[in-house]
């Protein structure tokens, strides 16, 4: 059984993905009519929908995979070779949409992050979170939207108080 299972589109078609119990394994389905599904022919990471593509993101190292054709065939891209991001980089959080996909590149230590961001999945940009969210205290959690207009990141700052939600911060932007 899943642990975990997201519905979200590719172009005309529906992608389910749904992940073990510890998150580590996941299984995709896509289908252009909401009724019958076959599975995604892909590797063990997760699959989103950006745009008309389909998107594995792997639980490590720093190639995503593309699938212009609803998962028969795949393109690699090494995100260490068009953005920049170091080899060692954990690839969190990842949004699909109209403008694209966003994601959060870590290091292992947690210490440096980006937001990882590409409207045509060609073209990549990097940008330090600490570009976004200018604090004395890093953000605990990152997590990025991607829209139709417009890419929102969501910013939690520290621990919740006793009685109050944790601190958190949003940037909006768009990309150019």
């Amino acid at each position: 059984g899943f642990s975990s299972l997201t519905l979200g589109a590719a172009g005309d078609r529906f992608v389910a993905t749904g992940w073990g119990r510890q998150g580590e394994t996941s299984t995709a389905l896509v289908s252009d009519d909401g009724a019958t599904w076959r599975p995604v022919e892909g590797g063990d990471g997760q699959i989103i929908g950006v745009g008309p593509a389909l998107v594995e993101i792997p639980w490590e190292g720093t190639t995503l995979r593309v699938s212009g054709d609803g998962g028969a065939g795949w393109t690699e891209v090494d995100l260490s070779g068009v953005a920049g991001v170091a080899e060692d980089s954990l690839l969190m959080s990842p949004a699909g949409g109209p403008l694209g996909l966003a994601l959060i590149a870590t290091s292992p230590d947690g210490e440096a992050r980006e937001l990882i961001v590409s409207g045509d999945l060609i073209d990549w940009t990097a940008t330090p979170i600490a570009d976004l969210f200018p604090s004395d205290e890093a953000p605990v959690y990152v997590q990025p939207l991607v829209g139709e207009d417009r890419i929102v990141v969501n910013a939690t700052m520290g621990p919740a108080g006793d009685d109050e939600p944790p601190p958190s911060q949003t940037a909006i932007g768009t990309p150019v």
